[in-house]
């Protein structure tokens, strides 16, 4: 798997895990660069089989928590097949609770 991030924040950390058939399994942790920036690509070995795998994106620096900033939809895969399958993510609203 490979994950690119553009003009997200800058110098922020993201980690990249995999939901696969309902267990969480972290990939890669990602730096930004300066322009918000990052690519990282990391693999996960699967035996022959149908998983259900959905990819998330957790931003580890701007928030106190890990946050859920960006969450693909599910998509079922049965192995072996022929050639990849891709996951498509789309953003996941944030909302920050700030204490008075």
């Amino acid at each position: 798997m490979t994950a690119t991030i553009n003009n997200a924040m800058p110098l922020t950390e993201y980690d990249i895990t995999l939901n696969i058939n309902g267990a969480n399994h972290l990939l890669a942790t990602m730096v930004t660069n300066q322009r918000g920036d990052g690519e990282v690509t990391a693999q996960i070995l699967l035996q022959n089989g149908v998983y259900s795998i959905s990819a998330q994106v957790f931003d580890m620096t701007n928030f106190s928590s890990q946050t859920l900033v960006l969450q693909s939809v599910s998509v079922t895969v049965t192995l072996p097949q022929p050639g990849p399958t891709p996951l498509m993510c789309g953003p996941v609203p944030v909302s920050v609770n700030v204490g008075k």
